[in-house]
């Protein structure tokens, strides 16, 4: 009789988390983030400068996080769908 481990839902590779494949879980936390960001920006406008990627205030050495937080906020739903299909 062949003995099978068991499986963990965390396992390294190809497919992660439950069995889902990576490409899938980027869908999934950008476009939660991108809904945040719609929400936040609707209620906020003047938030967006804090999450834009503005190169003028890259190049000053200000708001670097902003080449990070650029990638995972879109501009509306069209921008979110079409970088998602693209996946």
């Amino acid at each position: 009789m062949i003995r099978r481990r068991a499986v963990s839902p965390f396992k390294v590779g190809r497919y992660f988390l439950f069995g889902l494949p990576a490409f899938l879980w980027i869908i999934i936390i950008t476009s939660i983030i991108s809904i945040i960001g719609f929400i936040l920006f609707n209620a906020l406008p003047s938030s967006a400068d804090y999450l834009v990627l503005s190169p003028e205030k890259i190049l000053k050495g200000e708001a670097l996080w902003t080449l990070i937080t650029h990638m995972f906020f879109h501009a509306d739903f069209l921008h979110l769908f079409v970088n998602m299909f693209s996946l």
